[in-house]
């Protein structure tokens, strides 16, 4: 069978969630992954309104898991703590929300 997952980037997920549950698809939640800046701060309260907006999705739910510049076999152990670190929210992530997947990439290196 055919997954179907609309992917949003976005903080405010409401339409999202509106357009899954109207259409009968899942959601990836990929802002934990995109947004570099909030795995630093604000994350627990983005966590939270979206477990409250899911509370009754229907439909799978994937996260995104932080992908930029993340290192796991580098060298130098101290990217790999960061690395590491930044993993362990995305985890956090996907086991409050009772998401199904996450989606990680390594060694993608922003551009600009």
């Amino acid at each position: 069978m055919e997954r179907i997952l609309l992917g949003t980037f976005q903080k405010d997920i409401t339409r999202h969630y509106e357009l899954a549950q109207a259409h009968g698809t899942g959601l990836e939640l990929q802002v934990y992954g995109y947004d570099t800046n909030l795995l630093d701060s604000g994350w627990r309260e983005l966590l939270d309104q979206h477990k409250a907006l899911l509370r009754d999705f229907e439909g799978e739910l994937a996260i995104h898991g932080a992908f930029i510049d993340m290192a796991p076999a580098s060298p130098d152990r101290r990217i790999v703590a960061v690395t590491r670190g930044r993993f362990m929210l995305s985890l956090v992530s996907v086991a409050e929300q009772g998401a199904r997947f996450v989606g990680f990439h390594f060694q993608f290196m922003a551009q600009g």
